[in-house]
């Protein structure tokens, strides 16, 4: 029998209830598309052996997807949750001594994906998002993370 073991790059910087969380309990609450976006931009840079820019394609790739099937998520019964998460991630981001830009911007774009979910039919926000997923990807090539360690 086999135990599977999420790996380091999964785990969020926050507690709720005294549990660590996984990008999962935001990427989760977001359906297949967008919720996808959130895990490519918090694994970018992180996942050992896999370039950063690759998974920033991948994070562009899923919401182009989303953009085109645009099914108006029904996100009312999780719009609490989601924005309660998102804005803990957030304070972590503005508040956390030593928190790197990179991870500042990463947050922030995960904060924007949010904001399509809750807003799906806000060219806006879909816009927008692709301007943050640039900026870290400038971001993570100007720290030179083309691979992580």
């Amino acid at each position: 029998m086999s135990t599977t073991v999420t790996p380091d790059y999964y785990w969020l910087p926050i507690t709720e209830g005294g549990q660590r969380l996984q990008i999962e309990a935001i990427s989760g609450l977001l359906g297949h598309h967008l919720g996808s976006v959130v895990d490519y931009l918090w694994r970018a840079g992180r996942k050992p052996g896999q370039s950063a820019f690759s998974d920033l394609a991948k994070a562009r790739r899923w919401l182009e997807m989303g953009r085109r099937a645009d099914r108006g998520l029904s996100m009312c019964n999780r719009v609490g949750l989601l924005q309660h998460r998102r804005t803990a991630l957030r304070a972590w981001a503005q508040t956390e001594p030593g928190v790197s830009d990179v991870d500042k911007t990463r947050v922030d774009a995960i904060f924007r994906v949010t904001d399509v979910a809750i807003n799906p039919h806000s060219q806006v926000y879909w816009d927008s998002t692709l301007d943050w997923i640039a900026l870290l990807e400038r971001q993570l090539s100007a720290a030179g993370a083309e691979v992580a360690p």
